[in-house]
């Protein structure tokens, strides 16, 4: 499959995000690919983008950006939690787009 292939599979609103992290799911194995839903069916979205972005080209300014997130995240938990709330929000957002992705490349 093909970044061009891949981004037509998608529905319309994940389209704009097949850019940025198809490139990592066209590097992933089909057992990588599994895994990945594996790890997002059982709530470990964080493990699971970090798996993709490990497969981006040029992905150290995406990984430590993950890595520093994670780092503000968790100390910005002790302080606010309905700022966390949201936070967790956009992180299953992010998983659903990944997730639209992952199955588009397993022909789901």
């Amino acid at each position: 499959m093909d970044l061009a292939t891949l981004t037509a599979s998608l529905p319309d609103k994940f389209k704009p995000w097949a850019a940025t992290y198809g490139p990592g799911f066209l590097q992933m194995t089909q057992e990588e690919i599994q895994a990945f839903i594996v790890r997002i069916a059982s709530g470990d979205i964080v493990g699971a983008t970090q798996a993709v972005l490990a497969k981006l080209p040029d992905n150290a300014a995406f990984l430590q950006a993950g890595r520093d997130l994670e780092a503000k995240g968790k100390a910005f938990a002790e302080t606010n939690a309905a700022r966390v709330d949201l936070m967790n929000k956009a992180v299953i957002a992010l998983g659903e787009v990944m997730l639209a992705i992952a199955l588009a490349m397993v022909g789901l």
